[in-house]
């Protein structure tokens, strides 16, 4: 009996779960390029249909994206060399219509 109630409660709360889940961004690349040592990644995403109806009606978003560096060894685990974090702060004006956005490199 007490099985049944713990199997029924797993159901419910991956259902309530499943159902509070966010959409998500669709992150496409990244693309690497190197060019006079100079190591060039660019990347992208297409935000969803809710995300940008609250910008559009004047919420802020943030959007972090995190860049690790890593050197491969053959024998050995790779080694971490830096990491970098860049936020990218979307916002609208309602009023004038007007998209801006903020980046700023942590590091």
């Amino acid at each position: 009996m007490l099985k049944r109630y713990i199997i029924s409660a797993l159901i419910a709360v991956t259902i309530l779960l499943a159902a509070a889940a966010p959409s998500s961004a669709e992150v496409y690349g990244p693309n690497v390029k190197i060019r006079n040592n100079t190591i060039l990644v660019s990347t992208g995403m297409n935000l969803d249909k809710k995300s940008i109806d609250e910008i559009t009606k004047g919420v802020s978003k943030e959007i972090v994206f995190y860049v690790d560096m890593f050197r491969q060894w053959r024998w050995w685990p790779d080694e971490f060399v830096i990491g970098i974090s860049v936020s990218q702060a979307l916002r609208c004006d309602p009023v004038k219509k007007e998209y801006s956005t903020v980046s700023i490199r942590g590091g």
